[in-house]
């Protein structure tokens, strides 16, 4: 999150795991995104997965990107 300024790279951020985010991960996201307006989605490997067969079927990828993001929001 420290890389993450309003003037430079933005306040959005991807990270892609192979497991996902463990609790203390989604409370820090969560406290970044009230703190400081800074968005982190992650990514697992399975959303990384649905991404590529999206892509060779010709839908969009960034679909996963929106679902994740939706559930973000849903989640606060």
């Amino acid at each position: 999150s420290h890389y993450l300024k309003r003037h430079g790279c933005g306040l959005f951020a991807l990270i892609a795991t192979r497991k996902g985010m463990s609790k203390s991960a989604l409370h820090a996201v969560r406290e970044h995104w009230i703190a400081e307006q800074k968005m982190i989605i992650v990514l697992d490997d399975n959303d990384l997965t649905r991404m590529l067969k999206l892509r060779c079927d010709g839908a969009d990828p960034a679909d996963v990107i929106r679902e994740r993001l939706r559930c973000f929001i849903f989640s606060m």
